[in-house]
């Protein structure tokens, strides 16, 4: 019977991959020039920053547009939608902006723009938006678009700041949440969980990516430490059981 399952989990497993490369071939033509623009004649490090900044901000800009179309569609609620259209839109504008090679002002404007979505969701929605996976998100991005400390700060005090007045909204209420009902509440919630799951793993993706020496070099310092200590807690092992039998 496990055979069977480990048989088909390996033939599902592997025809949902055949099927993402065969998609994301096709579609290759519709999204790489949107994400390399701006990168020609760039050193390899920037320019792989930049296509880093404009896929999130592709990725942002859909998941703004079309769960934002589909609720709306069901539950009719034009102030969840008008913004969220709106802030797509800002977020291709910064994709202009790289291709204008505008690159700080568009790494500064995707970063504040994502805490303001945030902010404003957030007060909107009220506890419906995780704001744990939204400051993970923001976090990691501050390191992965910045490379000077003084930027990374920058980006690190504008999060920490929108969590701060979110918190401060949800224990004082200074602004009370959307009233929706249970049905709306539930199909939003499971909107915009996936979403900000995403772009965590968009983002630690992309960190590891970028950190592969850093990563290969924590799994084997990882590796050494755990091997050491399961040696040592073997030889107490040993010695534990020694003492017992003289004790006895």
């Amino acid at each position: 019977m496990s055979t069977w399952i480990a048989t088909l989990y390996k033939a599902v497993t592997s025809t949902l991959v055949s099927v993402a490369v065969r998609t994301a071939d096709c579609l290759s033509p519709l999204y790489k020039p949107i994400i390399s623009a701006g990168t020609e004649e760039l050193p390899e490090d920037m320019a792989k920053k930049v296509s880093i900044a404009n896929t999130i901000c592709l990725v942002t800009a859909l998941m703004l547009f079309v769960p934002g179309t589909l609720y709306t569609l069901h539950s009719g609620l034009w102030g969840i939608y008008i913004p969220a259209v709106i802030e797509a839109i800002l977020f291709c504008c910064i994709i202009y902006l790289n291709k204008k090679r505008l690159y700080n002002i568009a790494s500064t404007s995707m970063l504040m723009l994502h805490c303001a979505c945030a902010a404003y969701f957030g007060i909107l929605l009220g506890q419906l938006i995780n704001i744990t996976l939204a400051a993970v998100f923001l976090f990691g991005l501050s390191f992965l678009i910045y490379s000077k400390p003084r930027q990374q700060l920058t980006g690190l005090s504008a999060t920490l700041a929108t969590v701060v007045l979110l918190e401060l909204n949800y224990y004082y209420g200074l602004f009370p949440p959307m009233e929706l009902s249970v049905a709306d509440q539930y199909l939003l919630r499971w909107i915009a969980l996936p979403c900000a799951l995403l772009l965590d793993v968009l983002v630690m993706t992309f960190y590891i990516r970028e950190n592969q020496g850093l990563y290969h070099r924590l799994k084997m310092f990882v590796y050494k430490v755990s091997h050491e200590l399961r040696n040592q807690l073997n030889a107490m092992a040993l010695a534990a059981q020694l003492i017992k039998r003289e004790i006895k």
